[in-house]
C-alpha cells in the first residue's frame, strides 16, 4: 500500500466495495497495480477500517504480502 487512500472511490476502478479504497504497487518494481475497497482488505486481511489511512507507516509485524495474478 503507498498510502495512497481515497475515502469516496470510484468502484468501477477498485477491486472490491468499501468507503474507502487504496492504491497497491509492486514490492519489487514500485509499477502501480491498482486499487482495492476497505472492505476487502478488513474482510479478507483483518485491517480494521480506522487503520486504513493515507500517510500512515506500518511497522515490518504489520506489513502484509499478497500476491496477484494479473491478467
Amino acid at each position: 500500500m503507498t498510502g495512497e487512500v481515497w475515502r469516496y472511490p470510484d468502484v468501477e476502478r477498485a477491486v472490491g466495495s468499501g468507503s474507502k479504497a487504496v492504491r497497491v504497487r509492486c514490492g519489487e518494481c514500485g509499477g502501480k497495480v491498482g486499487r482495492i475497497g476497505s472492505d476487502v482488505l478488513t474482510d479478507l486481511f483483518g485491517v480494521p477500517e480506522t487503520d486504513i489511512e493515507s500517510g500512515r507507516c506500518l511497522s515490518e509485524a504489520e506489513q502484509r504480502t499478497v500476491t496477484v495474478d494479473l491478467i
